[in-house]
């Protein structure tokens, strides 16, 4: 087995690892989410994390059966395109009611998806094959996507109405 294969083989036993934690949490986060909107937000995110690990599946297999990467993970696309604005659509629809845990929550999903984006990114660095590089960029960009949705959840919760102000764009001049 060459080292690139070995090298790659290795990432997606890592990444899969991550992706499990990720969904695991943002399970356990919608189950015991107070607030409705964080429980859709949470499930969305555990959904996301699903299609990532079987995309991510989908290069382990392939890699194991050749030495070649293919783009057959694209097939997959993304399981919530429009996550980016789900908070604005659905904000509303009503006033936010965070419990603590909920915040906490969040804090812990800014975290692991941190951690995921410097993975991904790490992996970049190694990474010659272009359709790795697509793969490696595009989990780069899904991740930083839950990122900002998990930080504007968490501003949506803590300050609602400086929230509404920067998000809806609104004015204080009367206009």
């Amino acid at each position: 087995m060459s080292q690139a294969k070995e090298r790659v083989l290795e990432m997606c036993t890592k990444a899969l690892q991550i992706e499990a934690d990720g969904k695991a949490f943002y399970q356990r986060a919608a189950e015991m989410c107070h607030n409705k909107l964080g429980k859709e937000v949470f499930s969305m995110l555990m959904a996301d994390e699903e299609v990532h690990a079987k995309r991510i599946q989908m290069i382990y297999d392939a890699m194991k059966l050749k030495e070649s990467w293919t783009d057959d993970w694209k097939c997959l696309g993304t399981a919530n395109p429009d996550l980016v604005n789900f908070i604005k659509i659905r904000a509303a629809k009503g006033e936010p009611d965070p419990q603590a845990g909920d915040v906490e929550a969040l804090d812990v999903g800014l975290i692991s998806e941190d951690a995921s984006i410097n993975f991904y990114k790490g992996q970049l660095a190694a990474a010659t094959d272009p359709l790795e590089r697509a793969f490696l960029n595009k989990m780069v960009e899904e991740e930083s996507v839950h990122y900002q949705v998990l930080n504007d959840m968490k501003f949506y919760l803590t300050n609602p109405a400086e929230w509404f102000l920067e998000k809806e764009h609104s004015g204080l001049d009367g206009a």
